[in-house]
């Protein structure tokens, strides 16, 4: 499908995507079933809902890690992948025309250059967690119960955690960094969302917070505001901002500090 037939057809870069990505499964005579199976048996582990959503019309853009998954249980063409690519970056941008809450992403960058506990640092002002935050190594666990040789691998870096398009739950002993490595994926997404090369808008917040029973966007706004106000947003949040994507084509990313 060539540009101009794209505008002539009038869909959008999300649009022609999911387009042909089905186009692709077609080709080969394959269901999404079929689709998974590949996956599998070429060990690239793909959730059920995340194929679901990245072949749904309806479904959110997929992550950079989807697309590549899937095209390499397609087998399709590198100048395939890389169009994929192209139209996803395209229908990220276009995500942008729907504003988030006034200076919701200026405030996340502010708060997460604070230190998870300044208790620690000697002195009256601590510094910004960046200057002192050391690289930590990440191994992924895909499936629990495996043997380490066939479980895990390891991540090239600590934001890949954010691109897995899966629930993660992230495991260290006490004082191994599982605090410090939250704040800096909401440091790292909301610097990704505000330059336009990423799709996720991070909230932080604390699992006490989700400890009162109450709808989990009621809990998911007063929490990210208690924890946004100090830091410069300028409004209490609404429970409706959490009722739906952050922006078409976006999704929350939901980082829960304090489970152990």
């Amino acid at each position: 499908m060539t540009a101009d037939a794209r505008d002539e057809s009038g869909l959008s870069p999300g649009a022609e995507l999911k387009e042909r990505m089905r186009q692709a499964l077609s080709a080969k005579g394959w269901r999404q079933a079929d689709l998974r199976r590949a996956l599998e048996l070429q060990g690239l582990h793909l959730g059920k809902g995340t194929l679901s959503q990245a072949l749904n019309p309806d479904g959110g853009i997929p992550q950079p890690d989807t697309l590549r998954k899937i095209a390499r249980a397609l087998k399709a063409a590198d100048a395939e992948l890389a169009r994929w690519t192209e139209l996803r970056s395209e229908a990220v941008g276009e995500s942008r025309h729907r504003p988030l809450p006034a200076g919701y992403i200026d405030a996340v960058v502010r708060a997460a250059r604070e230190l998870p506990y300044p208790g620690v640092v000697p002195g009256n002002i601590p510094p910004p967690l960046a200057d002192v935050y050391l690289r930590q190594d990440a191994h992924l666990q895909r499936h629990p119960g495996e043997s380490a040789l066939q479980a895990y691998e390891v991540l090239e870096s600590v934001e890949e955690i954010a691109d897995l398009d899966a629930d993660c739950v992230v495991v260290a002993g006490p004082g191994g960094g599982k605090s410090s490595l939250l704040r800096s994926l909401a440091s790292a997404a909301a610097q990704r969302w505000r330059d336009g090369s990423g799709c996720q808008v991070p909230a932080y917040l604390q699992g006490a917070d989700l400890v009162p029973r109450r709808p989990l966007r009621e809990a998911l706004a007063a929490a990210v505001t208690a924890d946004l106000s100090p830091n410069g947003l300028p409004e209490v949040l609404p429970s409706t901002v959490f009722g739906a994507a952050p922006a078409p084509g976006a999704r929350w990313l939901i980082l829960v500090d304090g489970l152990d």
